[in-house]
């Protein structure tokens, strides 16, 4: 298999790095929940015979999808309703809080460790109708020696 895509129905949040207190290293039990039900979710959409990879890996695509809040003005809404990309501009951070917890809690079911993501294309938050979730697309990369950019495996 060199792609996959996995869609997790969960409202995401953001998660701060672990924090280290007078009794060690913790993270809120928030947090622990939501890698936890992401890893879950994970597991049961991975294909029957799938393998951790264990190479290069680029994230084609992340998208983090939010509820509109109650106070959106209607023609916000109208436009995420007729398919239009309304982004969200406040918190969490996409990059650091947002994205961390998804990579964190895929570690050991999609790939042995998160420092194999190589390349990042198409990260977004933004609002829905639907569902609030997350959708996110894998592939392999080939990452023998050749001159320019590494090309991704062809499907």
């Amino acid at each position: 298999m060199k792609e996959l895509t996995l869609h997790f129905d969960i409202t995401p949040i953001g998660i701060q790095s672990v924090r280290f207190g007078k009794n060690g290293p913790y993270q809120d039990k928030k947090a622990i929940a939501y890698k936890k039900s992401i890893s879950i979710q994970a597991m049961e959409q991975l294909p029957a015979n799938f393998q951790m990879w264990t190479g290069a890996i680029a994230i084609e695509q992340c998208y983090f999808l939010f509820s509109p809040p109650k106070n959106m003005a209607k023609y916000l809404k109208n436009a995420i309703a007729d398919g239009w990309n309304v982004y969200k501009s406040t918190k969490p951070d996409v990059t650091d809080n947002l994205f961390k917890g998804v990579i964190d809690a895929l570690e050991g079911i999609v790939y042995k460790n998160d420092s194999q993501i190589c390349m990042l294309d198409d990260v977004k938050k933004m609002y829905t109708v639907g569902s609030p979730g997350i959708m996110i697309t894998f592939r392999q990369v080939d990452n023998r020696p050749k001159r320019g950019t590494p090309d991704l495996l062809e499907s």
